[in-house]
């Protein structure tokens, strides 16, 4: 259930950044992508800045006011939101076969987000690992734990673990 919430959270966040930079002389294609990665960077900045101060449960707080700001920004400017909308119905209706062919990968990137638990040696290894150690330590200076091969990694998507 936690897993579901967080994506739910992940999406409207996206949503809510979109929306926001989203202007006439842009595709909706550039203020989604862009929307995406505006929200992955700011999360990975929250969730540094946090663990730098020692407090990674501050992290959760300011998730909360990005939510809130998200759907006040999703209100002010949901004339956008029904545009992208009419535009991906417009789109879906008249390129069948592509959404159809689109909805395979769609469909198993979502089972895998919220059934499948990640079980690669990269993400055992360092990403999860990491993330649990800087939660345990509530620190992102492992001095104690991380050997130098690990240690020549920066923090960046990784902490984005965090979030579930």
């Amino acid at each position: 259930m936690i897993v579901v919430i967080s994506i739910l959270e992940i999406l409207l966040l996206c949503l809510g950044a979109s929306v926001l930079i989203y202007r006439t002389q842009l595709r909706i294609s550039e203020a989604l992508s862009s929307g995406i990665i505006i929200t992955f960077i700011t999360l990975s900045l929250i969730f540094q800045t946090a663990f730098l101060l020692g407090q990674p449960n501050l992290a959760f707080a300011l998730e909360g006011v990005l939510i809130i700001i998200s759907l006040f920004i999703l209100k002010k400017r949901s004339k956008y939101l029904i545009y992208f909308y009419q535009r991906f119905k417009n789109f879906s209706s008249q390129y069948k076969l592509i959404v159809g062919l689109l909805s395979i990968p769609w469909t198993y990137l979502g089972l895998q987000a919220v059934l499948l638990p990640p079980a690669n040696w990269d993400s055992m290894t360092y990403n999860l690992a990491r993330v649990m150690l800087f939660q345990q330590e509530k620190s992102l200076y492992l001095t104690e734990i991380t050997t130098h091969r690990q240690a020549v990694f920066p923090v960046g998507s990784d902490i984005l673990h965090h979030i579930f």
